[in-house]
């Protein structure tokens, strides 16, 4: 295991996921956005229980295999914790959640933040808190599935298939244009 040093890290917030059927696009399996919707009261959720659609997995002590084994494609990757300064302040990164094909990978911060790395150990915040991160990737998840039933418009017909939480999520991304904000087309895909 490689412990890096002087890693980056932008502290402008973007969350890293990939599309949700007819809200919000993505050319590629992930994609970067700037604008999501706001998480009332999150709770950390144990992401074993989430049903990952790009095949995430949960890291265990050595950084380089799950905890039930392998990666999924035979191959181990060299992840291990980074050490990064923004401003004054050092925050020691340690991974914990990772994309089948390690296209990205997060970080729990020192400074209790949640950062995702895909760029040659270039970090980016993207949550606020564990609770934020775990809440927010399971409520996705769950939503990409559930979201291929639906065009955009069959979407109100629907309603009542979603819980309160997941449909607030919906109509957030509803309330938009999608070809006018750039916060929900292309951009920046990995």
């Amino acid at each position: 295991m490689t412990t890096y040093k002087e890693a980056t890290i932008n502290p402008k917030f973007q969350w890293v996921a990939f599309d949700l059927r007819n809200l919000r696009q993505c050319n590629g399996t992930y994609d970067e956005y700037d604008d999501v919707p706001p998480l009332p009261n999150p709770k950390v959720v144990d992401l074993e229980d989430v049903h990952s659609p790009t095949a995430c997995y949960l890291l265990n002590e050595s950084y380089q295999t799950r905890d039930e084994g392998e990666n999924p494609d035979g191959t181990l990757f060299d992840l291990g914790p980074a050490t990064a300064v923004v401003g004054d302040q050092t925050i020691q990164l340690n991974p914990f959640y990772n994309d089948q094909q390690t296209c990205v990978t997060w970080y729990t911060g020192s400074d209790g933040k949640v950062y995702h790395a895909f760029r040659a150990w270039e970090f980016t915040y993207c949550a606020a808190s564990l609770a934020e991160f775990t809440t927010r990737i399971k409520l996705e998840a769950e939503l990409w599935f559930a979201l291929n039933k639906y065009s955009r418009e069959e979407l109100e017909n629907g309603r009542e298939d979603f819980s309160a939480q997941e449909w607030a999520y919906i109509e957030y991304y509803l309330s938009k244009d999608p070809t006018d904000n750039p916060n929900i087309k292309y951009h920046n895909a990995i």
